[in-house]
């Protein structure tokens, strides 16, 4: 009798295992990505990223505001409605501790040189468009700066927005952060046909100077 309920025990106690199995415990791999903690820095380019996939879906390119961009040329007559961006993302590189910002682009019937200028204005387009930067605000970089100056608050809350804790700062936090990162970023602009021949060019956020081609 005493086997017969040993045994009975036993398949109760099998049964029991098969329909509550022991918990399992985090891989070496999981452990790893819990215990490895994301930095502010990661937090911001995860929200730039989410910005310029916004902007990019919500923002179809229209070069008509030239003049409001102060740097425009207007070299070339573009139809905008044979124009839109293909990809829009930022990427820091370890190497170059530089925030690339990268735009492929789509000019259908466009010449070669004319590609150029459309890759010259596109930088100003970003610069305008995402970050609501004019000239007057990279002349006034390195110069004491009035945070709440129309122009100013406008180009530091977007960056701040990125790169700042939610409804608060430390108090060792950089007096002009927003600037600093910045500083770091260029963007990356390639035009293409649909052959995928074109022109790249490619300027620091931060600057006035024509763009560099390859």
């Amino acid at each position: 009798m005493q086997t017969k309920n040993l045994i009975i025990a036993g398949a109760i106690v099998c049964i029991a295992t098969q329909l509550h199995p022991a918990a399992a415990e985090p891989s070496p791999t999981v452990s790893y990505l819990m215990n490895e903690p994301a930095s502010l820095f990661d937090v911001g380019l995860i929200r730039m990223n989410d910005s310029l996939r916004r902007f990019n879906r919500m923002h179809p390119i229209d070069l008509s505001e030239k003049p409001m961009m102060g740097l425009l040329r207007g070299e070339t007559d573009l139809d905008i409605e044979n124009i839109g961006f293909g990809t829009l993302y930022a990427k820091y590189s370890w190497d170059e501790n530089r925030i690339n910002i990268y735009a492929l682009v789509f000019a259908i019937g466009e010449e070669d040189e004319a590609n150029r200028h459309v890759c010259a204005d596109l930088i100003e387009y970003l610069r305008f468009g995402l970050f609501g930067i004019l000239p007057a605000f990279i002349e006034n970089v390195g110069k004491p700066m009035d945070r709440n100056e129309p122009g100013n608050r406008q180009v530091l809350e977007v960056v701040g927005g990125w790169f700042d804790h939610q409804d608060y700062q430390s108090s060792n936090r950089p007096k002009y952060l927003e600037v600093e990162i910045m500083k770091l970023m260029r963007i990356s602009v390639q035009v293409n046909d649909m052959l995928m021949e074109g022109n790249t060019c490619e300027a620091p956020l931060l600057s006035t100077a024509p763009p560099m081609y390859r």
